[in-house]
């Protein structure tokens, strides 16, 4: 009975379970900001390689023309890593969306 009308009982408990989510909400933090860094460089990446075929496009033209079989292995590797990166952007998200539903929880 002393236990029920106590109001300290329990908030050990309480406690450790604030700490807890706010240890997750500072590790979704950080896995949002690591999933904004893979997205800048991919996006910088991108952008490398543009400006460097852009760069020596003319010159290539110039020297040889593309064959079509040349153009069909361009477009498989460009397919391919196309694949690799929605595959790891399909990873990156599921795990997001798991600590977003863990906090949830945790929250509820």
């Amino acid at each position: 009975m002393q236990e029920t009308l106590d109001p300290n009982y329990g908030q050990k408990e309480i406690q450790e379970l604030k700490k807890e989510i706010h240890r997750m909400e500072l590790r979704l933090d950080d896995i949002r900001k690591k999933q904004e860094n893979v997205i800048l460089e991919m996006e910088r990446a991108v952008f490398k390689r543009e400006t460097i075929q852009l760069k020596y496009m003319d010159k290539d033209k110039e020297s040889k023309k593309e064959t079509p079989s040349q153009v069909k292995g361009q477009i498989q590797s460009l397919r391919k890593t196309l694949e690799t990166t929605t595959k790891n952007i399909k990873i990156i998200e599921q795990g997001l969306n798991q600590k977003i539903q863990e906090l949830d929880q945790l929250n509820q």
